[in-house]
């Protein structure tokens, strides 16, 4: 029999004895179900006698939901399963999610984004057989990789039964190469010790970049520092990110400095390491390490003593992780001569393929005097030469003609970073001129470093100024 329309159902004429009831397990029931459940026992055994009556014979249901949860994670477990691993591995927010109709990724079913822990609820789905789809190029910005074989749609095909829920993780890894055995250096995480002694309560930490391997003050670049006072205030990165102080530690009278730099790819232009050397400096309490860098790959890589010698254990660049803690091991006990002991090193296509860059432009006006005494003889026009320049290379020249004692306007330069704003003689006799030097930021492949020299001469009088390029750390 059927039910009515209100769910009524009733069977008559029926002889004495025990009958079972259930519902039909039929196609038609099947799809009128579909997202239903049974709440009480599905077969009912009333017994029958003469002229009974049985009746309250239900069945009922109630609405259910195939609930489906997709995990997308970063995969940190050494053994690779491809099963997140609470506390170990990493869920990664911010990733969108569509569910499609298997066989069929055009037809896009629901579109969601993972939360914080990566995770993202999906309600409301029929039973039946899904494609999960993570567009694989969002993973890419992030330096990351399926760990499977399988791209873009469907990373997983999941089946949802009626009243089930199921959950669909998704694994990728890091698809940034740290090992960095050829070509530009961009960035490594380098550690010295200094002797400190017995040294005072508190003392001073500061770690720089120079242009000149052996003068510590010539063209200081990215300076951090910080004040350490019986333990570590937490990592302290210099005004234009370059140089990170990332750790330091005082052990048997050693001061462990570990920094992390990002010096190289941009900063090789314009000749401000026209060797392709840096002088990396660190300083604390007054005492100093000092070290001449090679900026590439196959000097500082992980695991590199510098200076090496040969009682320093010698590690080739993509040694094991443990042939490079078998090494810092030694360097630590300090059977070795070398004072810099190479954490890790990345490669300038590494950096740009694993931390793409958004860049910026920020301003920076400057005035600069050239003094008194310097009006031009028998009234003849002014004769104005602007430049930046970055160790003997000069560029960006701004050249101007003019009479009087004020000109104003804007007179850009030949390589479009400076532009000339306005030249005035002031009520004291001196000669100012004020510039605004446009530069980029946010990317490894920096046109201007941030520090550069502004030079020129008016009429009789020249000048020289050195001015600071910082980067907001966004």
């Amino acid at each position: 029999t059927q039910t009515a329309a209100d769910g009524t159902y009733a069977f008559t004429d029926l002889p004495t004895g025990t009958f079972e009831v259930r519902v039909a397990n039929s196609v038609n029931n099947q799809a009128l179900l579909v997202n239903l459940t049974a709440q009480n026992p599905t077969v009912r055994t009333p017994a029958l006698q003469v002229g009974q009556v049985v009746t309250d014979q239900d069945f009922y249901y109630c609405e259910c939901e195939q609930d489906l949860k997709v995990r997308v994670f970063v995969e940190k477990t050494e053994v690779g399963n491809g099963v997140y691993d609470d506390g170990i591995d990493v869920g990664i927010g911010g990733i969108e999610v569509k569910i499609t109709e298997q066989n069929n990724a055009a037809n896009v079913l629901f579109t969601g984004t993972t939360g914080n822990d990566g995770v993202l609820l999906v309600t409301g789905l029929q039973p039946g057989t899904y494609w999960v789809c993570v567009d694989t190029s969002q993973a890419a910005l992030l330096g990351l990789r399926p760990c499977s074989d399988v791209t873009d749609c469907p990373i997983a095909t999941v089946v949802l039964e009626p009243c089930k829920d199921e959950c669909v993780e998704l694994c990728f890894q890091d698809d940034c190469p740290s090992v960095c055995c050829e070509g530009k250096l961009h960035e490594f995480v380098i550690e010295t010790h200094v002797w400190v002694g017995d040294c005072d309560d508190c003392f001073a930490v500061s770690a720089h970049l120079t242009k000149d391997c052996y003068d510590e003050c010539s063209a200081m670049y990215g300076e951090a520092w910080m004040d350490w006072c019986g333990a570590f205030p937490g990592a302290v990165t210099g005004y234009d990110g370059v140089v990170t102080i990332e750790d330091v530690r005082i052990v048997d009278g050693l001061a462990y400095v570990r920094v992390r730099l990002k010096a190289t790819g941009d900063h090789l232009l314009r000749g401000y390491f026209p060797e392709g050397k840096a002088g990396l400096y660190v300083f604390v309490n007054g005492e100093y390490n000092k070290a001449c860098i090679d900026l590439d790959c196959k000097t500082v890589h992980a695991g590199a003593i510098l200076p090496w010698s040969e009682d320093c254990p010698e590690v080739e660049c993509g040694a094991s992780e443990e042939k490079i803690a078998e090494a810092y091991a030694l360097w630590q006990e300090c059977v070795c001569s070398g004072q810099w002991f190479v954490i890790d090193s990345k490669g300038y296509e590494a950096w740009l393929k694993c931390e793409p860059c958004t860049p910026y432009v920020l301003s920076k006006h400057v005035t600069v005097n050239f003094g008194a005494d310097c009006d031009c003889p028998n009234g003849e026009d002014n004769m104005l030469d602007l430049r930046l320049k970055l160790g003997d290379v000069m560029f960006d020249a701004a050249e101007l003609s003019f009479s009087g004692n004020e000109w104003t306007g804007e007179l850009a330069g030949n390589d479009g970073f400076m532009t000339l704003l306005r030249v005035w003689k002031t009520d004291s006799g001196d000669w100012k001129a004020r510039i605004r030097i446009d530069y980029d930021c946010g990317c490894p492949q920096r046109a201007l470093p941030s520090r550069v020299m502004v030079w020129g001469g008016f009429n009789n009088c020249y000048l020289d100024k050195w001015v600071r390029l910082p980067c907001e750390q966004k």
